[in-house]
């Protein structure tokens, strides 16, 4: 058993000393406590990135962008990957997603002085003015339906402050998230979500098809991310 053990370790060094000098370029968003620059670790889901690939032996290099920026620099090959990610079928053409392991909820967040508290078909929602955030994906029935007068913002911070000051009767969010900001705001008491939850997504990795040693990356992330969950 010892030796096992012992075999285990040298090759787990050894996959590191391969990638050792190594760098890797990942780009994010301000979508706190997943991701942004002024929390912790610049987010949970950062730090489970950033050790992943350093668990592989490889130098991390993270940018913040506005999303539908890193997703568009990511797809061009300026960063080999950008992150959290929803899945899309347009978007896993673009990218190759791999799962980080994590979940998020979105839902509909109100003012709760706004009378409707649950829904049962979207289009129950059809005459509320819908806040989203521009190069999200939500659910596909949602972004896809012609009926709904949706209002594109660029952040999730600018959506909040849009329903707080009137200007979109909903917004679409995911509620860690929502709760987040709201806390830091100290305006939860301003606010509700609908129920049900619109959808519960996993989150990815995407890698850009443009990236120099696709394959390796992706086996190196792979590899960091089941040390790290060990």
């Amino acid at each position: 058993m010892k030796n096992v053990v012992f075999t285990i370790a040298v090759w787990i060094s050894f996959l590191s000393f391969c990638h050792a000098g190594e760098k890797v370029s990942l780009v994010t968003l301000e979508w706190p406590p997943y991701a942004g620059s002024e929390i912790e670790h610049k987010g949970f889901v950062t730090d489970i990135m950033r050790r992943a690939y350093e668990e592989s032996g490889y130098t991390v290099q993270i940018s913040i962008r506005p999303w539908a920026r890193a997703l568009r620099e990511t797809e061009t090959g300026q960063h080999d990957i950008a992150f959290p990610a929803y899945y899309s079928d347009e978007r896993n053409k673009k990218f190759v997603l791999i799962s980080i392991g994590v979940k998020s909820e979105i839902c509909f967040m109100k003012l709760k002085k706004t009378k409707i508290i649950s829904y049962v078909s979207i289009e129950e929602l059809k005459d509320f003015t819908i806040g989203v955030v521009h190069g999200y994906v939500n659910r596909a029935d949602f972004d896809n339906a012609g009926y709904f007068k949706k209002l594109k913002v660029y952040s999730d911070k600018a959506n909040i402050t849009e329903l707080i000051n009137g200007r979109h009767d909903l917004i679409v969010i995911d509620k860690m998230v929502a709760n987040h900001l709201l806390k830091r705001d100290n305006i939860q008491q301003e606010t509700g979500f609908l129920e049900p939850s619109l959808d519960s997504k996993e989150l990815f990795a995407a890698f850009s098809r443009q990236t120099a040693d696709l394959e390796k990356k992706i086996t190196a992330f792979k590899h960091g991310l089941k040390m790290i969950k060990k």
